[in-house]
């Protein structure tokens, strides 16, 4: 005689499960704290804050040159819009003010349209702005 798959599974697991949901309403009854989680209502730092207090941090910043500028943004951007797009983009235009790096993609004249611009932090690398414009 054949028994459909998830008539076996019923029938043989189905008395663990009942087992299983009597012990563990029975348990909650004597130990709450094992059903319910605590709350956490501590305020865990935020991860900039340990890294300017316990992380080396070079002279000139985690992205000192426009080089690991433009490598980070490429980094960055590729997931985001593929390397079709990237190549296309070619070659890059890096800029430092006041700490922050702006990398932009160029177009050939004769093509209209946008290019992505990524800024990052000097110091630490954090990408402060990715968009690519019309």
């Amino acid at each position: 005689m054949f028994v459909p798959k998830s008539r076996t599974f019923a029938t043989v697991c189905g008395p663990f499960l009942l087992v299983s949901l009597a012990l563990c309403s029975s348990c909650s009854r004597d130990c709450p704290e094992l059903v319910q989680a605590p709350v956490i209502e501590e305020v865990l730092p935020r991860p900039q804050r340990l890294t300017s207090r316990w992380s080396y941090v070079p002279d000139d910043g985690f992205v000192p040159d426009k080089e690991t500028a433009v490598r980070i943004a490429e980094a960055v951007l590729l997931p985001v819009y593929g390397s079709r797009q990237l190549e296309s983009e070619k070659p890059w235009r890096a800029s430092l003010e006041d700490d922050v790096w702006t990398v932009t993609g160029t177009l050939p004249p004769e093509v209209e349209g946008g290019t992505v611009v990524v800024e990052l932090s000097k110091r630490d690398g954090r990408i402060i702005y990715l968009v690519h414009e019309q």
